[in-house]
């Protein structure tokens, strides 16, 4: 849900064609849902960013509001990555996303993400007609993460006419699951008097006799 106002006696030019006429507060909906698949390092994804017509809702006269519309093929985002393991102590991950837009023209992304030591990591990307971002995060004991976006004000035609931040925040819920290992299964199990179960490995048995 979002809400949105304009100060009309903040704008430097109120005398702009089509200002005076526009909605001072106006809130709408949103709605995204998406599905990733990994194979080994292998990573795609798929993405409807905007699952309804983005329809405002006057607030001064909130009774003229017709409802949702489903569209949720407005806006579609394809993503693909891969994660190529240096060392121990280092991984990299090339990125590429294409958008699919009814409303704007398509664009493509590419990015380079470098993790180091499953701690931190640091990255950049570049969106075709947009420009360019850097990003940096750290993760917290497997619980949480804290990641830093930049991107740069440009002169291309979807450029940003000034420097936007973001700072993401994240949570893991539920533990967290150790990957399978060749030849080996995961078991899970909770101990008595703890809230969180535990996962280890078991050989799998192949049916051969032991000597």
């Amino acid at each position: 849900f979002g809400f949105d106002q304009i100060d009309l006696k903040s704008i430097s030019n109120p005398g702009v064609p089509g200002l005076q006429s526009g909605e001072e507060r106006k809130a709408h909906f949103q709605s995204q849902i998406g599905v990733q698949y990994q194979w080994r390092a292998l990573q795609l994804g798929l993405i409807l960013p905007s699952m309804f017509d983005p329809e405002p809702i006057d607030l001064e006269n909130p009774d003229s509001f017709s409802g949702l519309d489903l569209d949720p093929f407005r806006g579609v985002m394809l993503t693909a990555g891969y994660q190529y393991v240096v060392n121990e102590q280092l991984e990299i991950q090339p990125q590429l996303l294409y958008r699919l837009s009814k409303d704007t023209v398509n664009q493509f992304e590419i990015a380079a993400i470098a993790h180091i030591q499953k701690q931190f990591w640091v990255g950049a990307s570049y969106r075709q007609d947009y420009g360019a971002a850097a990003m940096v995060g750290v993760r917290l004991q497997d619980i949480a993460t804290i990641g830093y976006a930049i991107e740069f004000s440009g002169s291309q035609d979807f450029s940003p006419k000034s420097t936007n931040h973001e700072i993401q925040v994240g949570i893991r819920l539920g533990p967290t699951r150790p990957p399978v290992k060749k030849g080996f299964k995961i078991k899970k199990e909770k101990e008595e008097g703890s809230k969180d179960p535990r996962f280890y490995y078991e050989p799998k048995r192949t049916g051969r006799s032991q000597q």
